[in-house]
C-alpha cells in the first residue's frame, strides 16, 4: 500500500492542507488590517491638506479684493467725514484773560493704509464759537464807578494735521485706534484779536465699529499741545474704504 503510494499520494505533497490554508488567509487578513488604516489615514491627511490650501487662497483672494474686515487692503484709501464739538477753555493773550464757549465744526480725514494695523492720515477741520474777554470799563462817563464787562465775539477755527494711526483689532468689528503727529492750528478771534497759526504736537484715542461692507462709524478723543480757547476735541465720523 505504501509502494502504491510512491507514484501518487496527495499526503505526502501536501501532508497539511488545511492548517497551511488558514495560515494564507490569517496572513492576508492581517497585512489588510495593517495596509489599510495607514491608507485611510493618508487619504484624510491629503484631503486636509488640499481643504487648507482651498481656505488660504480664498482668504488671500478676499484681502486683495476687499481688503480686510476694517477697511482697505494694504495700499487702499479711506475717507472719514466727522463732525467735533470742543469745549471752551481760558489762556492768556496779550496780558487778557480770553475764555472760549463750546465750539463745534465738521472735518475730514483722508488716510491711506500701510498693511496690517497701520496707516497714515492728513486730517482738515473748520467750525467756530464764542470767546469772550473779561475788561473794566465805566458804566458812565457821569460815574467814576466801574464793573466788569465781558466782551464777546465769534471765533472761527481750522486746523491741519499729518498723522500716523495704529490699530489695535478687538475682534472682526471692533478696534482701538491711536494717532500721533504734527499739527498747525489756525485762530481768528474777530476783534478780540488778530488771527494767529500755531504748530504743536496731535494725539487721539478711539474705537471705530464695522457697519457693512467697508463703512464703519468711529469715535474720537483728541488733544494737542497747543494753548488756546478750545480745549480736547471729540468727534463722530464715518469711515468709507475703497
Amino acid at each position: 500500500m505504501l509502494e502504491s503510494c510512491k507514484f501518487y499520494c496527495p499526503l505526502r505533497e501536501n501532508p497539511y492542507p488545511f492548517e497551511k490554508t488558514m495560515f494564507k488567509r490569517f496572513f492576508v487578513v492581517a497585512m489588510f488590517g495593517l495596509i489599510a488604516p495607514l491608507a485611510f489615514a493618508q487619504e484624510e491627511a491629503a484631503q486636509e491638506a488640499a481643504a487648507q490650501a482651498h481656505e488660504t487662497a480664498a482668504d488671500a483672494q478676499a484681502s486683495h479684493e476687499g481688503g480686510d474686515e476694517h477697511g482697505a487692503a494694504a495700499g487702499g484709501i479711506y475717507v472719514v467725514g466727522k463732525y467735533f464739538t470742543s469745549p471752551g477753555a481760558s489762556y492768556q493773550h496779550s496780558g487778557h484773560t480770553i475764555k472760549g464757549e463750546t465750539a463745534s465744526g465738521f472735518g475730514v480725514d483722508v488716510g491711506y493704509t500701510l498693511g496690517g494695523p497701520l496707516a497714515v492720515e492728513f486730517a482738515y477741520s473748520t467750525g467756530s464759537g464764542t470767546v469772550g474777554e473779561g475788561q473794566i470799563a465805566p458804566i458812565s462817563h457821569l460815574s467814576a464807578s466801574t464793573t466788569t464787562e465781558k466782551v464777546t465775539a465769534t471765533a472761527n477755527y481750522s486746523s491741519m494735521a499729518l498723522v500716523g494711526v495704529y490699530t489695535l483689532h478687538l475682534s472682526e468689528k471692533g478696534g482701538l485706534i491711536g494717532k500721533l503727529g504734527l499739527i498747525s492750528e489756525t485762530e481768528d478771534l474777530g476783534e478780540l484779536a488778530d488771527a494767529a497759526s500755531s504748530s504743536g504736537v496731535v494725539y487721539a484715542i478711539g474705537y471705530e465699529h464695522k457697519l457693512f461692507g467697508h463703512n464703519e462709524v468711529v469715535v474720537e478723543y483728541e488733544d494737542t499741545n497747543i494753548e488756546g480757547p478750545r480745549a480736547y476735541t471729540l468727534f463722530l465720523g464715518w469711515k468709507h474704504g475703497f
